[in-house]
């Protein structure tokens, strides 16, 4: 898998933070619905991917509660400083962050795989790592949610030979569209 160079990664601490508080400030509420209506509860396992400044990382450590845990990937941390307790912050690119197969409950990337040239290896990697019946969500563009029903397997997920863009992007075999 080549590495793709973040385009936002040289920017100035300021600009980048005023850049994703601008994000938070027009997403957050519709992504935040959107999560609900996937699923997320107490207790859940849950992996945000692109944390960003942390907004929906730290609304869904709030929601799942203590019993609940977070793993917030990000290639660059340098916005979050102390994330709650029942979050895992981790430094680094979605492509190469080994995930466990079968490990979260609920799966959340906004604005991330439009910056992945290969992105269908990253969502094949997301899909096998999430829970069978369980809810994952990306946002590009346009808001692709998917849920991994009880009948799929890891091995019969998101196409790896699909050539439309990811605005276009197929629902993989065995999932529940989430939005209505």
């Amino acid at each position: 898998m080549s590495r793709t160079e973040y385009v936002f990664q040289n920017t100035s601490f300021q600009a980048e933070l005023n850049r994703l508080r601008s994000i938070e400030a027009i997403f957050d509420p519709e992504t935040r619905r959107r999560l609900l209506s996937a699923g997320l509860k107490r207790g859940m396992r849950c992996l945000e991917v692109g944390a960003g400044a942390g907004s929906i990382m730290a609304w869904i450590a709030s929601e799942i509660g203590p019993s609940g845990h977070v793993t917030a990937v990000d290639i660059n941390t340098r916005f979050i400083s102390n994330p709650p307790p029942n979050v895992q912050l981790l430094c680094g690119d979605i492509q190469t962050v080994p995930l466990k197969p079968d490990s979260f409950d609920l799966i959340h990337a906004r604005y991330v795989l439009v910056h992945i040239s290969e992105y269908q290896t990253v969502l094949q990697t997301l899909w096998r790592s999430l829970k069978p019946g369980e809810a994952s969500s990306s946002r590009s563009r346009t808001f692709l949610p998917f849920a991994r029903s009880k009948g799929a397997t890891r091995e019969n997920g998101p196409s790896k030979t699909s050539t439309k863009p990811l605005t276009r992007c197929i629902l993989p075999k065995g999932s529940i569209p989430l939005w209505e």
